[in-house]
């Protein structure tokens, strides 16, 4: 830095100084005029400099107008002169500094092109007259041998070969990306593209990418292998259902076209991905634009050169002259897929490169049974009870106390990349939720358990039905079935909130039906619950069109969030509508916080309009305004329900 440049930056920082004199000069004579200054000795004290400074000036500067002291003012329009003159001062200083650096740039640069012309100009009249030839270093005019020649490209060709490395590129891209945006709010968009390559990038960096060049809609990735990329592609594409169904603000869902290829390019670490050019990322890019989307496109024989095909089938084309194969993520368009051609182990675990059972919540209820371990920790495996997002459920037997058990497991498959240890966290945090909870309405909970890459719980097993089953099939439920259905789920809900447990996802799915007459909640998977040190006030997670106000606000939650999403509840089963529907999560989220839904008395004309005004208080804005506990809530519904006796067993008017 140079001297002057110094002087103007010291300059400026005191001209700063004498410009905050100003408002403190006017604090100053204000602190004392404050109600009970007096008692403050802080105030008095500078009071007392302040008068002591007054009194100096008096005495060097007469200050007095008739009964009107101006001490004051010319001390503030002293700092207001010395702030301007310092402050011009600085900036002479500076633009000098800044007119010097820029003649030394100027200089530097002539320096630079008279040395540059001067060399040219020695180039053309070559060597002095008489001086030795340079022997060692020919020019490059002189005449070579043709051996001398050969061993110049062999050597060039080595420093090339030496700078060759085999590496993988991911092309991907958003399917019609353009039409996706036409008529969209803007914030949604840019809101979505940007949570988009989130996620992507969330996905891609377990995989260890080298380096990366994005569009505005894609992206192309290298890696250091092609088990790398294919695994980075399956990993997004794996994501992208959640993404669409809790990220995404616009109305078009996002699909993704993935196209990957290997082989051996010019590798510089300093080289930027867009800088590079080569036949394999040409390859790479047309793969994927031709692939389907929600897929991964790759040729045939690259795949079973390195042993990677499981999950892959034909695609039955064709790109650059070479046999395309297909990877189908969960979220691809549903075709007659032939059989796979070879059983990778990424295949399996219920990985979605295979028919599996229709992913639902995870239940224990009993569906197809399919390939199961014999074994997991001290448990008998029976058979596979059901899938769901996370993993299978099994039924399986405790040899130790001869009973019979769910287990319920995390594909390994889900716990591959960033993401792993946040979902053993979640599955050890349901296992510590219910398992703290003792009630006959509450799937009990037995152990948490890890083996090899399986983690599992073992609780109750049971036989029932969802109640989302029953809504699903359009079955009518009575109002008397109705009020003990509420009554026990809100008394369960009472006994974990007595224990300092909020579930945060009571929805139908969530609400098991035994053959006996008994309701039992299960999934505590995101639960809350006091001293957990996880996900409290300031997470957002659950079912938006369950979710309370506070919870989609990320504020703190209590019972009263579950009591709301226990009268959404209610109000789904006496109209067979949820309260607030929507085709997009945002307009789910806007209703929710902002408007109220229709009464249930008008749906239809078989709901009782007794049942209107304790839908409106379970699911008030205000927890304040709510039912507070859940016996409340359900006195409010028996006494609904007894008014709607009455008023059919009333004898009709004559």
């Amino acid at each position: 830095m140079s001297l002057l440049k110094g002087t103007g930056l010291v300059l400026r920082g005191l001209s700063n100084l004498a410009f905050l004199g100003i408002p403190a000069g006017f604090v100053v004579s204000l602190l004392p005029h404050f109600d009970g200054a007096a008692s403050y000795p802080w105030i008095m004290r500078i009071a007392e400099l302040d008068a002591g400074m007054m009194e100096r000036l008096r005495d060097f500067v007469p200050t007095q107008i008739g009964q009107l002291d101006l001490g004051r003012a010319f001390v503030l329009v002293g700092f207001l002169f010395v702030g301007l003159g310092l402050n011009s001062a600085a900036n002479e200083l500076l633009s000098l500094a800044a007119r010097e650096d820029e003649k030394k740039k100027n200089r530097k640069a002539e320096e630079e092109r008279v040395k540059r012309a001067e060399a040219r100009r020695n180039f053309r009249k070559g060597p002095p007259a008489g001086a030795p030839a340079q022997k060692d270093s020919p020019s490059a005019d002189e005449p070579k041998s043709r051996e001398e020649l050969v061993r110049l490209m062999v050597e060039a060709k080595r420093k090339l070969d030496a700078m060759t490395r085999d590496v993988a590129f991911l092309a991907l891209d958003v399917v019609r990306s353009t039409e996706m945006k036409i008529g969209e709010d803007s914030a949604f968009v840019e809101h979505d593209f940007r949570q988009f390559r989130v996620m992507v990038d969330a996905a891609v960096n377990a995989h260890r990418p080298l380096k990366s060049a994005w569009t505005p809609d894609g992206a192309m990735i290298c890696f250091d292998s092609l088990e790398d990329a294919v695994r980075a592609a399956k990993a997004m594409l794996k994501r992208l259902p959640d993404f669409n169904a809790g990220t995404r603000m616009m109305s078009t869902p996002f699909r993704v076209r993935c196209g990957v290829n290997s082989g051996r390019v010019q590798y510089d670490e300093a080289t930027p991905m867009e800088a590079m050019s080569d036949s394999v990322i040409d390859i790479a890019g047309h793969m994927q634009k031709y692939a389907e989307p929600d897929s991964i496109f790759a040729a045939g024989e690259l795949l079973s050169k390195r042993n990677i095909t499981g999950g892959f089938v034909p695609a039955g084309t064709e790109v650059d002259g070479l046999t395309v194969f297909i990877w189908r993520g969960p979220s691809a368009d549903e075709v007659n897929q032939p059989e796979a051609v070879s059983a990778d182990p990424e295949a399996s675990a219920g990985a979605p490169d295979a028919p599996e059972p229709k992913e639902r919540d995870d239940t224990l209820l009993v569906s197809r049974s399919t390939a199961a371990p014999s074994k997991l920790g001290k448990y008998e495996i029976r058979r596979e009870l059901g899938r769901g997002a996370m993993g299978v459920v099994y039924e399986a037997w405790d040899p130790s106390i001869q009973r019979r058990v769910a287990l319920k497991t995390v594909r390994p498959d889900q716990l591959e990349g960033s993401d792993g240890e946040q979902l053993v966290q979640r599955f050890r945090r349901e296992a510590q939720a219910a398992g703290r909870l003792s009630h006959p309405g509450i799937v009990s909970v037995y152990e948490f358990g890890q083996e090899a890459d399986t983690s599992f719980i073992a609780m109750e097993f049971i036989e029932g039905e969802e109640l989302q089953s029953w809504m699903d099939r359009g079955e009518t439920l009575e109002v008397s079935q109705i009020t003990e259905i509420m009554g026990q789920l809100l008394e369960a809900l009472d006994a974990a909130g007595q224990e300092g447990v909020v579930h945060r996802d009571i929805k139908p799915s969530n609400i098991l039906l035994l053959p006996d007459g008994r309701v039992k909640i299960t999934d505590f998977g995101i639960a809350w619950f006091e001293a957990s040190g996880l996900t409290q006030a300031g997470s957002v997670m659950g079912t938006p069109a369950y979710m309370s106000p506070e919870q989609l606000t990320g504020d703190g939650v209590d019972t009263r969030s579950d009591l709301f999403s226990a009268g959404v509840v209610l109000y789904q089963m006496l109209t067979g509508e949820k309260p607030f529907a929507g085709n997009r999560v945002a307009t789910i989220i806007h209703k929710i916080l902002e408007s109220d839904p229709p009464s249930p008395s008008n749906q239809g004309e078989h709901v009782p309009s007794a049942f209107d005004s304790v839908i409106n208080k379970a699911i008030a804005k205000s927890p304040d305004d709510r039912f507070q506990t859940g016996a409340e809530f359900a006195a409010a519904i028996r006494t609904a329900a007894e008014a709607t006796d009455a008023a059919t067993d009333a004898p009709a008017p004559e």
